[in-house]
């Protein structure tokens, strides 16, 4: 008794529960871009065949094999990479796959949400500089708070990640590490875990810092990791969606095409600062 006792109390409730979130937050999101565009999506493209990747309206790189795990029909296993780990699938449309992607896709969704959890329980245990609604004298403190808070994590993780990106195609990094990333030329749906390990955890220590370096409401660094969630997700899913000026799918793409340009996430002005900036409907992206 005592023993379970002690068991529960290292891992609150909070912990648990952000933990939780991102993984099957990260499962569900994937799950229902693969559905809709991708299983969905076959029946209305001019391809469907298990050879060639069904030409969807939305797909950024046209007539281009669908990557790594992704399910291209209703007859194909869920592309969730431990499913299908667990499960020894074979995909249908039998891509290219990395031989490793599945084991190491697994491992990081599992690190992430470890580093969730691990926020969740530094605010449960009041050793993170997140402060909660309650702690802010009046409701426009706390909002003030929240948008400067909010721009603070967003602008340190966009800085901080460039450079160390950039550093991932050094020579030598690159070779050793970041090569495996690169596997996929036009990515889909569930090719951002395709990380090795190593890289993955050092990018999680830059994703989940602001709770500890930056002041900030909870509810603000919540918005924070789902916005870069979102466009982790959606920068590797090979379909076309963007909002005005602000963000666009095909950005990250072409960083996969291209290696040299478009470093940062999720938003572009360091590379528009560096001049590694390639726009979406550059002549040059052909």
């Amino acid at each position: 008794v005592l023993c379970d006792t002690a068991a529960r109390a290292m891992v609150s409730s909070t912990a648990l529960a952000c933990g939780l979130t991102q993984y099957f937050g990260y499962v569900i999101l994937s799950t229902i871009i693969e559905r809709v565009y991708y299983v969905r999506g076959a029946s209305t493209g001019t391809a469907s065949t298990s050879s060639t990747l069904n030409n969807h309206a939305r797909k950024i790189q046209h007539n281009v094999q669908a990557r790594g795990t992704t399910r291209t029909s209703a007859a194909a296993p869920w592309g969730f990479p431990l499913f299908q780990l667990c499960t020894r699938a074979s995909l249908v449309h039998g891509s290219e796959e990395h031989a490793r992607h599945r084991v190491f896709a697994s491992i990081n969704l599992l690190v992430s949400s470890c580093f969730a959890a691990c926020v969740g329980e530094s605010v449960a245990q009041r050793n993170s500089r997140l402060r909660a609604f309650a702690s802010y004298a009046s409701t426009k403190s706390y909002t003030v708070d929240f948008v400067f808070g909010w721009f603070k994590a967003m602008a340190l993780q966009s800085v901080v990640e460039y450079y160390w990106h950039v550093w991932m195609h050094s020579k030598a990094m690159y070779k050793r590490v970041h090569k495996i990333h690169h596997t996929y030329k036009a990515p889909s749906v569930w090719c951002d875990l395709c990380i090795h390990p190593i890289e993955a955890f050092g990018y999680y220590c830059i994703l989940y810092s602001p709770a500890f370096a930056v002041s900030m409401p909870i509810g603000a660094f919540v918005l924070y990791m789902a916005v870069n969630g979102l466009c982790g997700v959606l920068d590797h899913c090979g379909i076309k969606l963007s909002v005005p000026f602000v963000y666009d799918t095909q950005f990250h793409d072409l960083h996969h095409k291209h290696f040299e340009v478009n470093y940062a996430f999720p938003f572009d002005f360091m590379d528009r600062i560096h001049g590694t900036y390639r726009a979406p409907d550059s002549p040059k992206t052909e």
